[in-house]
């Protein structure tokens, strides 16, 4: 199922298509499995979950890969501030 969401998105000419949830092992484990990389570290936990929120991306042109590289620096600079 998610092969065939990529593969449409894909399709339709999207930079990107993105994921959210509340971080746990199994389900980070599995979105990197997905080749979705994490992007934002949300600074509320997740509702459903009480977990941190992450955002993960998957980047289908260089204008997503610039976004995913917009991401990764501004998550570093929250991370230390």
């Amino acid at each position: 199922m998610i092969l065939l969401e990529i593969t449409r998105a894909k399709q339709a000419g999207l930079d990107f298509i993105s994921v959210s949830f509340g971080y746990e092992r199994k389900l980070s484990d599995f979105w990197r499995a997905c080749r979705f990389t994490v992007v934002r570290i949300g600074s509320h936990n997740d509702t459903c979950t009480g977990c941190c929120t992450l955002m993960a991306i998957f980047q289908f042109s260089p204008a997503g890969k610039l976004l995913y590289q917009a991401a990764q620096k501004q998550m570093i600079r929250d991370a230390t501030d």
